[in-house]
């Protein structure tokens, strides 16, 4: 009997010896003897039948939304309730006082 050690069983599978030791890990297959996983042929075939097989095509990408207005909604809510709150208050103001303000609120818009 044989026995194939990690580096010829990459070498044949035409793998990685990171990315088999990384399949190997866990699973029942070849033997640790000291530091070394040896494999035998029936290791090796069982290995070959289970490994992922890569597919040729690409999965289908689907476009992502876009709007013209990137904030979020929560975002534009806040800043309607917060120029309402303002302008209310400046009403309210502008009543308890003998002249009628021409101060405009001022609005912080983001990104500008």
């Amino acid at each position: 009997m044989q026995f194939l050690t990690m580096d010829d069983v990459a070498g044949r599978l035409h793998v990685s010896k990171r990315w088999l030791q990384g399949y190997v890990s866990g699973k029942p297959l070849g033997r640790i003897v000291g530091k070394k996983r040896l494999f035998t042929e029936a290791d090796v075939m069982m290995i070959w039948e289970n490994m992922p097989c890569p597919s040729s095509s690409t999965p289908a990408r689907t476009a992502r939304q876009t709007t013209a207005y990137a904030a979020s909604s929560m975002e534009l809510e806040l800043t309607k309730a917060r120029e309402l709150l303002i302008s209310t208050r400046l009403e309210k103001l502008s009543k308890n006082l003998k002249f009628k303000s021409n101060v405009e609120p001022f609005v912080r818009r983001r990104g500008l």
